[in-house]
């Protein structure tokens, strides 16, 4: 019997691709001030639903508002509250924190669904009281204080908590932010100064040594992977500055940098949950928002505006939604100080071919 060999030949093209997605173009929404106003807004926050918060003067005060789709609502304040509030957080719920002139003093709030409530202060000599931040538990963290002393609190179910300061404190500790896993950040005191803070079921811990020549530093934000970021003091010799940095619990902390052409000087203000890092920086030419991520370093907001919004100069990114949604503060071709919202253009990623290869696999069948 004769057997039959047969040859068989594949061909398989072998593809290299990379995708790359070039850094986006934002537009930008000035969301205007209060019916009555003076020309004057900043926004602090926003959710992930597109709802911003902020202040906004008026012919009689300062108001907190809400910005939703194109509406700025008048928070009002608490009784007594002589035209003088706040807000400076939100959650995807739409509760609302901040501080409001009262007829007892400045207090800390909550608002929910057009009713501001106030939470109080510490108990014992603390005479006022503010929130800075609020999770989608509702749980709320601030400082209350007096004249000889501030303490960091949490606010949970209508009970103020104070979260002490850091062994050897002088009584300075401020809190700033709170994530979904109860982890909160600020700034405490030791014997060297203020240091910045995180919090955890009752447990308070120093943050570690800023880098070398760096003194005076705190926290003003947390995502849920617990990664912070703040600032901290530099000595830069003939005089002191400060730069931003983002923090972790395996990497410690790691020095933003300022912009290209900076004077050493940045802060960073907000992080979300996609490690992106907004915040403020110091240029020849001004005051620049930045964003920053591990991809593309720190970047000036300002290069990447699109056409519709040429005029603007962005002074202050402030917070940063997981959308990439980003509020802030800056002045506009009218040249009046408003808050604004910038919303990513997304580019569609640009196909590389790296490299082309052919390979033929032979197999024979013997029959």
């Amino acid at each position: 019997m004769t057997k039959v060999i047969k040859y068989y030949s594949t061909v398989i093209i072998l593809l290299l691709i990379q995708i790359t997605t070039a850094q986006p173009t934002y537009t930008l929404i000035d969301i205007g001030d209060l019916v009555g106003g003076t020309d004057y807004s900043s926004a602090y926050d926003i959710n992930n639903h597109g709802q911003i918060v902020g202040t906004s003067n008026t012919t009689t005060g300062y108001r907190g508002f809400l910005w939703d789709a194109g509406i700025m609502t008048d928070l009002g304040d608490l009784p007594g509250g002589a035209d003088r509030s706040g807000a400076s957080g939100i959650n995807d719920h739409g509760q609302i924190v901040g501080g409001s002139e009262s007829a007892d003093g400045g207090r800390a709030y909550i608002w929910n669904a057009g009713t501001m409530t106030n939470i109080g202060k510490l108990p014992g000599g603390a005479n006022w009281s503010g929130a800075r931040g609020i999770n989608n538990n509702g749980r709320v963290v601030g400082a209350s204080g007096s004249a000889v002393g501030t303490s960091a609190f949490l606010w949970d179910s209508g009970t103020m908590t104070n979260l002490t300061d850091l062994a050897g404190g002088s009584d300075k500790s401020e809190a700033y932010d709170i994530n979904e896993n109860g982890q909160i950040v600020g700034l405490g005191h030791n014997a060297t100064g203020s240091r910045a803070t995180t919090w955890l079921s009752g447990i308070i811990s120093d943050m570690g040594d800023v880098p070398a020549g760096g003194s005076d530093y705190g926290s003003w934000s947390i995502n849920n992977h617990g990664q912070a970021i703040g600032s901290y003091e530099i000595d830069l010799g003939h005089t002191t500055s400060t730069h931003g940095f983002i923090w972790d619990s395996i990497n410690g902390m790691i020095d933003l940098g300022d912009l290209p052409g900076g004077l050493d000087a940045s802060s960073a203000l907000d992080i979300n949950n996609n490690g992106q890092v907004v915040g403020t920086s110091d240029t020849s030419t001004g005051r620049h928002g930045f964003l920053w991520d591990s991809a593309n370093g720190m970047v000036d907001v300002n290069s990447l505006l699109d056409s519709t919004s040429i005029g603007w100069n962005i002074n202050y990114l402030n917070a940063i939604n997981d959308h990439g949604w980003i509020v802030g503060s800056g002045y506009n071709p009218a040249g009046n100080y408003h808050g604004f919202l910038l919303k990513p253009i997304p580019e569609p990623g640009t196909i590389t071919f790296l490299g082309l290869g052919i390979l033929s696999i032979t197999r024979r069948r013997c029959q």
